[in-house]
């Protein structure tokens, strides 16, 4: 960072937001490591300030994803009533 500048703080958030799967608790066979605590510990050492990850990297991170998913482009309950509808109106 001395060297480069790199990351900033707006850069490692993107960053740490672009892989907010990594803040979820880990399965029991899986080695965990709490992510957000390192966040808490490290960050006032690198960037001179304290971080509160969940309010600043874990929720825009969920906030952004529920965004993305949008709406959807069709109606499939709607389709799938006419559909039925259709069926039944065949004749057997």
């Amino acid at each position: 960072m001395r060297k480069t500048g790199h990351p900033t703080q707006a850069e490692l958030i993107h960053e740490l937001q672009m892989a907010v799967d990594l803040f979820r608790p880990s399965f029991d066979e899986e080695q965990g490591h709490d992510i957000a605590n390192n966040c808490r510990r490290l960050w006032p050492l690198i960037y001179g300030r304290e971080i509160d990850p969940r309010r600043e990297i874990i929720a825009p991170a969920l906030q952004k994803r529920r965004e993305g998913y949008g709406e959807p482009t069709r109606d499939y309950k709607q389709e799938l009533r006419d559909a039925v509808k259709a069926y039944s109106a065949v004749p057997e």
